[in-house]
């Protein structure tokens, strides 16, 4: 069991280890439906609600720990919310760690050094095919607007 955020007990671990999601949720049978999800289920049961009147929502994890289903420690939100979550909790992948990352954090650096406004060899469009990505890409991690993780260095 892990320790979780502060004034809330212990996380309580699921237990299985088989028939997992992928990200370590839980899978079971119920009420007919084979795959829902464990978390889910308790949080119904512990908040007398119809696991239906969860369609269109997420539970989230408030302890961050996939593992967990203290009831406590589970609360509903969008699917917005658990993105903002995983963003102010720095869970979500950043940079060359994220799936669709086109450029390493090293070649963010280089262009943001090398980067003349306007030049034919320095410009945007220059570094976009020096670095195999479109002029959008190189001026949105060129102004800090995406791997806005580097600026904090």
């Amino acid at each position: 069991m892990s320790e979780c955020y502060a004034g809330i007990g212990e996380c309580l671990d699921h237990g299985k280890n088989k028939n997992l999601h992928p990200r370590g949720y839980a899978r079971v049978r119920h009420e007919g439906k084979s795959q829902v999800l464990l978390h889910r289920v308790v949080y119904a049961k512990a908040n007398n609600l119809d696991i239906k009147d969860l369609d269109g929502l997420v539970i989230r994890h408030r302890c961050d720990n996939t593992r967990c289903i203290r009831p406590d420690h589970l609360i509903p939100g969008t699917d917005a919310d658990n993105k903002r979550d995983a963003i102010e909790r720095n869970r979500a992948a950043r940079g060359e760690h994220h799936g669709n990352a086109k450029l390493t954090d090293a070649a963010v650096r280089l262009c943001r050094a090398m980067y003349i406004p306007r030049s034919r060899t320095l410009g945007t469009h220059a570094l976009a095919r020096k670095f195999g990505v479109s002029q959008y890409v190189i001026s949105q991690a060129i102004r800090g607007l995406s791997w806005s993780h580097l600026n904090e260095q």
